[in-house]
């Protein structure tokens, strides 16, 4: 594969140290009948590391969960919301939502308004409490043939008492005001609408900024 880069016009504008709990829903897809769905997590027994865990929260089941669970971002089966507490902070420059309700409506309404493709292109443990990812979101409006195209950094925050997410905070690369509401952010979408992508930026774009874009090509 090679990476291209292409100039385009600029547009306008508590808990315990070191115990870990692993919440059963994250392997419940299927709860079997008469089971509880949400037990209570319960503390585990912590394996002998040879060298010291960078984190003392271990959340490495959350971000296996999320790989897999990102990719239902958009088709008919959706996320899993039993991942999330029913108050989450939803957040990016030109969107907030405070409940899992929310979330998950803003979610149909990009279904219905677009064909979104989602790529996730990195995931990892950030913080004590935090999952970090890298992304693109290809959203193609119908009717029009336009193209919206994004990338950014996600940062959901992992609330330690229920082992849920109880936020999560998108960041663009192309804007620099990320706080709700960015009026950088919403123009530069609407920059997007008004022109139609060249077929030289045709590829997965890795990296997208106000002036250019990193695209690899196979």
């Amino acid at each position: 594969r090679a990476l291209g880069m292409k100039h385009i016009s600029p547009q306008q504008p508590g808990r315990s140290a070191g115990a870990t709990t692993t919440a059963s829903w994250i392997r419940q897809r299927h709860s079997p009948q008469g089971t509880t769905l949400f037990p209570e997590p319960r503390p585990t027994r912590s394996k002998t590391l040879h060298r010291r865990a960078a984190f003392n929260s271990d959340r490495s089941d959350l971000v296996e969960f999320l790989r897999e669970d990102l990719d239902h971002l958009f088709d008919d089966q959706g996320i899993d919301v039993r991942a999330y507490d029913d108050r989450v902070l939803f957040r990016d420059p030109i969107t907030s939502y405070n409940t899992i309700q929310g979330y998950v409506s803003n979610i149909k309404f990009l279904r219905t308004i677009f064909r979104p493709k989602f790529t996730l292109h990195n995931i990892k443990q950030t913080g004590e409490d935090e999952i970090s990812f890298r992304w693109t979101m290809d959203m193609v409006v119908a009717g029009i043939d336009r193209e919206l195209v994004f990338t950014g950094t996600s940062k959901l925050g992992v609330n330690p008492r229920t082992n849920r997410f109880c936020s999560h905070i998108d960041t663009w690369d192309a804007v620099r005001n990320q706080e709700y509401f960015s009026l950088e952010a919403f123009v530069h979408m609407l920059g997007q609408l008004t022109v139609q992508r060249s077929e030289a930026l045709r590829g997965e774009v890795l990296l997208k900024r106000d002036a250019y874009e990193v695209v690899q090509r196979d």
